[in-house]
């Protein structure tokens, strides 16, 4: 009996932070389910490994999520390459760490600036398309949007905020039929969280893992998934 076609088939999906962990793990699994996924990310040469992985006709762009006309400019690339964008993945991120008396400003600006601003440039300059398709919004809001571990100011605040415009957006966005969606995603197993807190020790996800779960999302827009392997040791530090 042949297999039913994956409701991802044919779709486009503009996935940023995608040179690594959760955004690469998305990638791979939109490929494995029909979708094509387009990746962009400031990192040119792993970015150039996963879109190897995806498959040699991956279109893989090099931009930074801050820099709105460089965001609209990467848009532009893959409309005239397939046309159209049915859905965007919001998922570059980064952190600063250290208490509030020795944190360098200039990290902690640099954190809110990519995980709160880079999501509004990217769904701003994805969304003439999406809403032309009726298509979906999701963000990586993480735990620590509710879940504020010390240490980690700029990213709580930053995610927090995520989590407040993302809510927004899915109310006026609705009457033009288009979903969003909200990650919480804990720790993965990446190197920039490994130099951070050694993850192995509480069960950090693998990035295949969560491009699964993540990928459930897309399939079914209807609710933000909960992801049981996404829990996180807020005592430890690690969210």
């Amino acid at each position: 009996m042949p297999q039913p076609r994956s409701k991802l088939h044919g779709q486009v999906v503009l996935i940023t932070g995608a040179a690594s962990g959760i955004g690469a793990a998305t990638a791979l699994e939109v490929r494995a389910r029909g979708g094509v996924p387009v990746l962009l990310d400031c990192d040119a040469e792993p970015l150039a490994q996963v879109a190897h992985q995806c498959g040699a006709d991956t279109l893989a762009l090099v931009a930074d999520v801050t820099d709105l006309p460089a965001m609209e400019a990467a848009v532009a690339q893959v409309l005239a390459r397939f046309g159209h964008i049915d859905m965007v993945f919001a998922n570059a991120g980064v952190a600063a760490f250290g208490p509030l008396a020795y944190v360098d400003p200039v990290a902690w600006k640099r954190c809110v600036e990519v995980n709160l601003f880079g999501v509004f440039n990217t769904v701003r300059a994805a969304l003439p398309s999406i809403m032309r398709q009726r298509g979906y919004v999701l963000i990586n809001a993480s735990v620590s949007s509710f879940a504020h571990p010390p240490v980690m100011s700029a990213y709580a605040a930053s995610k927090s905020a995520v989590e407040a415009m993302g809510n927004s957006w899915r109310i006026e966005l609705a009457a033009h039929k288009v979903g969003v969606g909200l990650v919480h995603a804990g720790w993965v197993s990446i190197a920039t969280s490994r130099s951070a807190c050694d993850c192995s020790r509480y069960g950090a996800p693998s990035e295949s893992n969560l491009g699964t779960g993540l990928v459930a999302s897309f399939v079914c827009p209807a609710r933000t998934p909960s992801f049981a392997i996404c829990r996180t040791r807020i005592a430890t530090g690690c969210a």
